[in-house]
């Protein structure tokens, strides 16, 4: 039997801004105290190397989120999800979905401004998040948890789906 596909995809574009806020939030301190050096510097060496650090910190929060968006992929099949990522290296992981215990998502305040949710995979034998698709659509974050649904209601009670499938052809 071959497997189905469900929906194939990347992170929603909001990803990048979702990135940059992050990045801009855990660094905050940094700049601020790299800003008063620079600022009371009395000496032209330091506040051009302070500039210049400065200025390579901040293409590093741009260049690294769209580098991370366009390597990042994931695919959904009707037995399992398939994530392609990394910058330096690429890591590829299966996730089967008869394995997949829950399927949930997220939102905080930056995620629901730009309209996207963070959905978390978890398995049985890990403890935490299987996997996280980080900055997904509302309705491309649907699809996973139908289908995980679907695959468990077939797990738990077999004899129901054929009989829903019967009845259906009637």
């Amino acid at each position: 039997e071959t497997e189905r596909f469900i929906l194939e995809g990347r992170l929603s574009p909001a990803a990048l801004a979702i990135d940059a806020l992050t990045a801009v939030r855990k660094s905050a301190l940094y700049f601020a105290f790299l800003a008063v050096q620079i600022w009371f510097s009395k000496q032209n060496w330091f506040a051009l190397a302070g500039t210049a650090l400065f200025g390579a910190t901040a293409v590093l929060f741009v260049v690294v989120p769209i580098i991370r968006y366009l390597r990042f992929r994931f695919l959904l099949t009707d037995t399992g999800l398939y994530i392609t990522s990394g910058i330096l290296s690429r890591r590829h992981r299966r996730i089967p979905l008869d394995r997949v215990q829950d399927v949930s998502s997220e939102a905080d305040l930056a995620h629901r401004v730009l309209g996207v949710v963070k959905l978390s995979v978890q398995t049985a034998p890990t403890a935490g998040a299987e996997a996280e698709l980080d900055c997904l659509s509302i309705a491309d974050a649907e699809a996973p948890q139908r289908a995980i649904e679907a695959i468990n209601a077939r797990r738990t009670h077999p004899t129901a789906t054929v009989e829903a499938t019967a009845e259906q052809r009637e």
